[in-house]
């Protein structure tokens, strides 16, 4: 896959969460960026997406392209045929706005988002140019495949479509194709398209280039001068989910306690203030359940970020990382094991290797006490586990956490 690698803070892929909230740019400035394995899956879906559009437009390196992405695809233990059944959808697509012309078609166009986010790049997934029977321009269209399924996303004031066809026009514009002292850029159409192929979900909305360039003035250059001048308001919504720092942002602490309808500090301390009867009502657990998801992504970033501060030798009070369950795994490959199970009378082949071998948990449960098979068995140590500091697990000693102390001894 062609494109930029690099993230730029302001990127499109972010405005949805910038634009309401520009504090969050510098909190998450320092903060570590790991591909989700979900990401990596769907840079997967876009590398074969691009390498099939490559080869209907007859490109040269499509072949070899598609080969690479098999192998790679094979070595990720991704559901190839899977997601050459869903690419699929997204390529029909494609070629339907194409006209079936793939001349009409250019895939993952890198493009500049100067000057309204300066410094700015992105990629285009699919642009279209449609001309009419003059040759005149047409409408312009641009696609983004989102190979995701756990949220539905709509074309409709989508901040990333519309910069990616912002930089797409002004790209089109540098390189001729679209006139810039066009009279009519407000009847040319922009076509907005997501295409979420596995949940059957393709979403389209129109504008004009005159209504996209107004957005871009009214929305994004406030935005960016406001983010660049040092604004660091915070405003908490549903753009915090995918935040690197809503872990340690009180704006979304204090987000949960009025949704709640208690006072932050006794929502930390005492939970919500249901004190009034013994009993909730049902309009009470409806509320509280309405926030349910929000709350528990939430708490799952609060328990990743105390993982990473003690495990980098912070201490965060009242918590400690303790040893994780041993997990039990064979030390020998499956013929020797099998040699083995079938040297003993205590179990039977059905039982042993009913379909795969007994994991070393199960035979553990079946296995005699005194059974040589036991030696087998050895104990890796558990990933380290977020606990209770009341917890009966001794708490796990990481080098970094005394560091200071043993300089602090050594100056006496």
């Amino acid at each position: 896959m062609t494109g930029p690698t690099a993230h730029h803070e302001l990127g499109a892929s972010g405005a949805y969460r910038w634009i309401p909230c520009p504090g969050s740019v510098p909190a998450q400035r320092g903060k570590s960026d790991e591909s989700s394995v979900y990401a990596l899956e769907g840079t997967s879906a876009h590398e074969l997406a691009e390498c099939t559009l490559n080869f209907w437009k007859r490109e040269s390196g499509a072949t070899q392209a598609t080969q690479d992405w098999s192998k790679a695809a094979t070595a990720a233990g991704y559901d190839k045929s899977e997601m050459l059944r869903e690419v699929d959808k997204y390529i029909d697509y494609v070629k339907d706005l194409c006209r079936d012309d793939p001349d009409a078609l250019t895939v993952e166009m890198e493009v500049s988002l100067d000057p309204a986010i300066p410094g700015g790049f992105g990629t285009s997934d699919t642009v279209v140019v449609l001309r009419d029977s003059r040759a005149l321009l047409e409408r312009i269209d641009i696609g983004d495949l989102k190979y995701g399924k756990g949220k539905q996303v709509f074309a409709d004031n989508n901040p990333q479509l519309k910069l990616y066809a912002y930089g797409t026009i002004k790209k089109l514009i540098a390189e001729g194709v679209v006139d810039e002292d066009l009279d009519d850029f407000d009847e040319i159409l922009v076509g907005l398209h997501i295409c979420q192929p596995r949940l059957d979900h393709f979403d389209s909305v129109d504008m004009t280039i005159t209504e996209l360039f107004e957005w871009v003035e009214a929305t994004i250059v406030p935005a960016v001068t406001n983010i660049n001048n040092g604004d660091e308001t915070r405003v908490a919504g549903s753009h915090c989910d995918f935040c690197k720092a809503q872990a340690t942002c009180r704006e979304k602490a204090e987000q949960h306690a009025r949704d709640l309808d208690t006072d932050f500090d006794d929502f930390i301390e005492d939970g919500p203030d249901m004190t009034k009867a013994n009993e909730l009502s049902a309009d009470e657990i409806g509320k509280l359940l309405a926030h349910k998801k929000d709350v528990e992504k939430w708490f799952e970033a609060l328990k990743a970020h105390a993982y990473a501060e003690i495990e980098a030798g912070r201490n965060v009070p009242g918590w400690k990382l303790v040893a994780g369950n041993n997990a039990q795994k064979w030390n020998v490959d499956n013929d020797a094991l099998l040699d083995a199970f079938k040297g003993q009378r205590a179990l039977k082949q059905d039982e042993y290797a009913p379909r795969k071998l007994l994991s070393p948990a199960a035979a553990v449960k079946l296995l005699p006490e005194k059974s040589t098979i036991r030696d087998l068995i050895t104990k890796a140590p558990g990933k380290p586990v977020l606990a209770d500091a009341k917890s009966k697990k001794p708490a796990l000693v990481f080098k970094d956490m005394f560091d200071d102390a043993e300089d602090e001894d050594d100056d006496l």
